[in-house]
């Protein structure tokens, strides 16, 4: 928007469209890897029935975009996040699997032998994961399939959890810590096997046209 004048209306305006134009980029007609540690249902009807993104669900999508492109700087790769933050290279590295290439995947990260995953968390959630002591599931799932379709392209993951939003006085409430938390993920063979089989019967769901069955209770009938 450069040259002429502009008011409050109109870049509130742009702002909008633009937040939700980033939460759509996303090509439908794939498996996301990235999902396949989630409900079976919710995937098939992403895959066969993408839906665009609702305002809020565009926001969360701004934010991780922005906390991505923030924790590449910090990590020193500011060219990453220089293209993450500007919408240039959204995706990262795209991963294709050998047995069907509907199933794909994109990564956050990577350095060197190692797959770097940024997610970012509001504060309770943050708390949560951190207390737990370990990666949520459906993260854990995802950088498996990436750590399998990557090929040998990583040893290992490590999942970096972000907390979005910190309340002033609680900041202390944990010790002082720095609102990041890293957790390592090792290669689980079992675990990638499992993923694939999954992965392969909601791509014969599809084919057939037959919805697996919810498994989060959220989805529709």
């Amino acid at each position: 928007m450069r040259g002429g004048t502009y008011n409050a209306r109109q870049l509130q305006t742009q702002l909008t469209l633009a937040m939700v134009d980033v939460a759509n980029q996303r090509e439908p007609g794939y498996l996301g890897m990235s999902g396949i540690g989630g409900c079976p249902r919710e995937q098939y009807f992403r895959m066969v029935e993408p839906k665009l993104a609702e305002a809020q669900q565009s926001w969360y999508s701004m934010a991780g975009y922005v906390w991505e492109a923030g924790i590449k700087a910090l990590l020193g790769d500011t060219e990453a996040a220089c293209k993450t933050i500007s919408n240039l290279e959204p995706f990262g590295v795209g991963l294709i699997a050998d047995f069907d290439a509907r199933y794909r995947g994109h990564i956050d990260h990577e350095i060197g032998n190692v797959l770097v995953e940024v997610k970012s968390a509001y504060w309770e959630k943050w708390l949560r994961i951190r207390g737990d002591g370990q990666p949520e599931y459906k993260h854990y799932a995802q950088v498996q399939s990436y750590l399998r379709h990557g090929r040998g392209r990583w040893d290992r993951a490590v999942i970096i959890y972000v907390a979005r939003d910190i309340p002033h006085k609680l900041f202390y409430g944990v010790g002082g810590l720095p609102p990041f938390w890293c957790v390592d993920v090792n290669p689980n063979t079992k675990v990638q096997d499992e993923l694939d089989i999954k992965a392969k019967w909601i791509l014969r769901c599809v084919d057939l046209r037959d919805p697996p069955k919810c498994e989060c209770g959220w989805c529709r009938t």
